[in-house]
């Protein structure tokens, strides 16, 4: 939920994405933040693109919480990474973000392919997706895809 990307902006989306982590809050539950590293340019510098800061806000009250950087749409590597280093347990996910037509379905379905025993549950209220190419509102498309994801992976429920 980078502010850099359009599909994060959405007010819907942030609010959802705030109640996810007040209920992860709540229940002691570990949250991790996937945060984006792109090279700007060739040669360019990486650039660490932030979490949009009301819901790092939320996200900081969580003694559980860490942070993993990737490098490409596709962050389940880091995320178990950074699960196994701070030893949190990830039988049962609860996925939320953007854009659901990449990064959100390219880590599900990585997660999936590499925890067959896990249950992993995107949550379709608290994703967002934007293409200039969509010609239609971002979230009807986000919905159907969270639909086809589920219904592609075993063990991933929509909700």
């Amino acid at each position: 939920m980078q502010p850099e990307f359009v599909a994060s902006r959405d007010p819907d989306t942030i609010e959802n994405v705030k109640k996810l982590v007040v209920k992860a809050n709540e229940t002691s539950s570990p949250i991790i933040v996937v945060e984006y590293k792109a090279r700007s340019g060739f040669f360019g510098d990486p650039k660490v693109y932030k979490t949009e800061a009301s819901i790092m806000r939320l996200v900081e009250e969580n003694p559980n919480y860490i942070i993993v950087t990737k490098n490409r749409d596709d962050g389940s590597q880091y995320i178990i990474n950074g699960a196994q280093n701070d030893n949190i347990d990830l039988t049962n996910c609860v996925v939320c973000g953007v854009n659901t037509g990449c990064c959100v379905s390219d880590t599900v379905t990585g997660l999936s392919d590499m925890l067959p025993n896990s249950s992993i549950e995107i949550v379709a209220s608290a994703c967002n997706h934007y293409s200039s190419f969509d010609n239609e509102d971002g979230r009807l498309v986000t919905q159907r895809e969270v639909s086809l994801l589920s219904q592609n992976l075993r063990n991933v429920v929509a909700a």
